[in-house]
């Protein structure tokens, strides 16, 4: 299915922050949970494809099908990936201690070139419940844009320096649960 943007103009800003810089190594394509990537210090995170396009070719914008809106399903976030995720703290520090939140910057990515329409963003999922995550959510994304968001994760005052922490940030639309789509393994260790 197609999406077909009812947005007349969509900009984003992101400002450079500096930080631990985790970065995306080649992932096999059309293989959920294959590849992997590394991360500055000891730190690694994983990402899958989740059924995304993944050809290595650019992005090139399709024409519109023209017919009518339909809702999306879960299946349709396949057009959006993660990259170049970066974790800070408040005022932009590169360690998260007990008490602050950390602020995952990273870029999504409509890679088929038709756009998604329907609230998509990024979810941010904890195993650790001294760890409450927030999603970042967007109106729409336009055919081969890359918009930066930033998730949050806010660390209890009660959680154990030294306490390593992975959270998954994963692609997703607003009220819809879609627990297989592209994702990325991002650790924190409490300091």
């Amino acid at each position: 299915m197609r999406n077909v943007l009812l947005l007349a103009s969509f900009t984003a800003s992101f400002a450079a922050c500096s930080g631990a810089v985790i970065s995306e190594t080649a992932a096999a394509a059309g293989s959920a949970g294959s590849g992997g990537a590394t991360a500055t210090g000891s730190s690694t995170i994983s990402s899958g494809n989740g059924g995304a396009p993944d050809s290595g070719a650019p992005c090139q914008v399709q024409p519109e099908d023209g017919g009518p809106f339909m809702l999306p399903t879960c299946a349709d976030l396949a057009v959006l990936t993660l990259s170049e995720p970066v974790v800070t703290d408040a005022l932009g520090g590169s360690t998260i201690e007990p008490g602050e939140t950390a602020h995952i910057h990273l870029n999504l990515n409509e890679v088929a070139g038709i756009g998604f329409s329907y609230y998509p963003g990024v979810i941010l999922d904890s195993p650790d419940p001294d760890v409450t995550a927030h999603p970042d959510w967007l109106y729409a994304i336009f055919a081969c844009q890359t918009t930066p968001l930033t998730p949050t994760a806010t660390f209890s005052a009660n959680i154990s320096k030294g306490t390593l922490v992975t959270l998954t940030a994963r692609v997703g639309m607003i009220n819809q649960d879609c627990p297989n789509t592209y994702a990325l393994k991002i650790p924190i260790t409490v300091h």
